[in-house]
């Protein structure tokens, strides 16, 4: 568009908004005295108009003084200009915000003040403590084939779990004489399941089985993983229900572990990592997911795995921050595949939780998605509704990490959370033994009253068919 129509000619000049300036005078008092800017009965806006007054330039007399203040060398950008250093909020007045109840740690904080009703913990952890642990269930071939070589772990869990970090385990959870964290169920029980009277929890044991190359070994490792769960954990305590290890890069080997424990009173679940080397949604992953159908298995997408590709669209990570922080988009990315691709209208009973994935990022997800497949869902047919639709049917989420952000931004968080748009979809669940720092409190109390009892229990009772 010419600029003569907006009303701008050369001999216009470009006048910087200074905020000290004083407020314009009104349009009547602009037509009596004639001053720029009143253009046959309106008011015209051009260049040397700099138009309304903004709100922070109400006061410009505190404004000058507060510009006058010296700048310190720490106040100075990166060119060196001054800068005014950034106001600080107030500290909050101690009370019910500074006590941090976390999604696992209770600490002297009694139960009840967090939660009066039934408990179902929808993700703990059991880690091997070592190779030799295995070995009551592995053939001879494989324990010589540990022992010739040295062999103590896969190394896939150390990239995701540093050892020593508090991310991989709570230090009030790290035991003192030196054993692996969550490695025996005297551990669970002493930490999570008693303290907080546990009806039912899933149990999960993410081994690393997927950066095992070799592929009679993995299948084998995958099958001993399994049974050491079963007669070592689950035999021991009717409370706990667990899920299958696969040996994620043979999909008839996947099938047949799923056939060989599926009809274990106590497997509730098929562990899947949210990191592979083919998306999980790709049809030649369908006989694994049918076979979870045929046992009434719940697919669960965990977070880690060692996928032959780079972890990202674009490269590798160079710090562990960047990968942590990052692995949403992993999440993201599967559950895309798996609700595009036919798999959900191939096996219409299929269930899949996303554990230890975040679910604040879904509400944008669900919006951009909805939005796209309106004008893209020529290309799939077969995506009949809206991809946020199947994902109420087909999906659930465990509520860690939260990610709540600060205790001030409560707002935000029931904002959030009331985007959902179904009080089914989160799982409370704490995560054992890892270290996240999630205010139960905070979280029970941006939900609406009945969606409180589901979030604690009643979602995963029923999504995992318990007692």
């Amino acid at each position: 568009m010419p600029l003569a129509r907006l009303g701008v000619r050369r001999h216009h000049r470009a006048v910087l908004f200074r905020p000290g300036r004083h407020a314009r005078p009104s349009l009547r008092r602009r037509r009596r005295e004639g001053l720029p800017g009143c253009h046959r009965g309106r008011v015209r806006r051009c260049f040397d108009d700099p138009g309304p007054v903004r709100r922070r330039d109400r006061r410009p007399e505190r404004r000058r003084r507060q510009a006058t203040r010296p700048v310190q060398g720490r106040d100075r950008d990166h060119r060196g200009r001054g800068r005014l250093p950034r106001r600080r909020p107030p500290p909050s007045a101690p009370g019910k915000a500074d006590r941090l109840v976390t999604t696992s740690l209770l600490g002297t904080t009694p139960r009840e003040s967090v939660w009066t009703g039934p408990v179902v913990d929808a993700d703990v952890h059991a880690q091997v403590p070592s190779a030799s642990a295995l070995f009551p269930y592995l053939a001879q071939q494989w324990i010589d084939w540990c022992t010739e070589r040295n062999w103590r772990t896969p190394p896939g869990p150390g990239q995701h779990f540093p050892p020593n970090s508090p991310r991989t385990c709570r230090p009030e959870w790290r035991p003192d004489d030196g054993r692996v964290p969550a490695s025996e169920l005297a551990l669970l029980q002493e930490h999570v399941l008693d303290p907080w009277r546990v009806d039912a929890a899933i149990l999960n044991c993410y081994y690393g089985i997927d950066s095992i190359r070799q592929p009679d070994w993995v299948n084998a490792m995958a099958s001993a993983v399994n049974d050491w769960l079963v007669h070592e954990w689950l035999a021991k305590d009717a409370r706990l229900h667990g899920s299958l290890v696969l040996p994620v890069r043979d999909p008839e080997a996947m099938v047949r572990e799923i056939h060989r424990l599926g009809d274990q009173p106590q497997i509730k679940q098929v562990l899947l990592p949210a990191r592979s080397d083919l998306l999980w949604g790709r049809r030649i992953h369908l006989p694994v997911f049918r076979a979870a159908v045929e046992h009434d298995l719940v697919v669960g997408l965990h977070y880690g795995g060692t996928a032959d590709g780079v972890p990202s669209t674009t490269g590798y990570p160079s710090y562990f921050i960047e990968e942590y922080a990052g692995e949403w988009q992993s999440f993201a990315t599967q559950v895309t595949s798996m609700v595009v691709e036919g798999l959900l209208q191939e096996l219409p009973d299929l269930r899949v939780s996303v554990i230890e994935g975040g679910f604040l990022w879904l509400p944008a997800w669900g919006w951009r998605m909805n939005k796209d497949w309106k004008g893209l869902r020529r290309e799939v047919p077969w995506l009949s509704e809206p991809p946020m639709d199947v994902i109420r049917r087909h999906f659930r989420f465990s509520a860690v990490p939260a990610e709540l952000g600060p205790p001030e931004a409560a707002r935000h968080l029931q904002n959030a959370l009331g985007w959902l748009r179904s009080d089914d979809l989160l799982m409370f669940a704490t995560d054992y033994p890892r270290g996240h720092d999630d205010d139960v409190d905070r979280l029970l109390a941006g939900l609406p009253d009945p969606a409180r009892p589901k979030l604690m229990a009643e979602t995963a009772r029923a999504w995992y068919r318990l007692p």
